[in-house]
């Protein structure tokens, strides 16, 4: 997940494909946003630093997803 990481901050296609990755794998998408939730801290915050990299994505938020704390970004 490192290296990936490391890619994705230097290469903004690389983030771009981690990011419509994590869409297609968790995401919910609204009208007005789509929001992607997980209950790990760690994965969250790997793809928010991603996202934040390239202006991708919104502030990282806690959420009660299913009656448990979790991390949820929006784009």
């Amino acid at each position: 997940m490192q290296r990936i990481k490391k890619l994705a901050m230097k290469n903004e296609d690389i983030a771009f494909a981690v990011i419509g990755q994590a869409i297609q794998d968790e995401a919910k998408i609204g009208s007005e946003a789509i929001r992607i939730s997980y209950y790990s801290t760690e994965e969250a915050s790997y793809l928010w630093e991603v996202g934040r990299q390239w202006n991708l994505v919104n502030d990282l938020r806690t959420a009660c997803i299913h009656r448990k704390i979790g991390k949820m970004l929006t784009l």
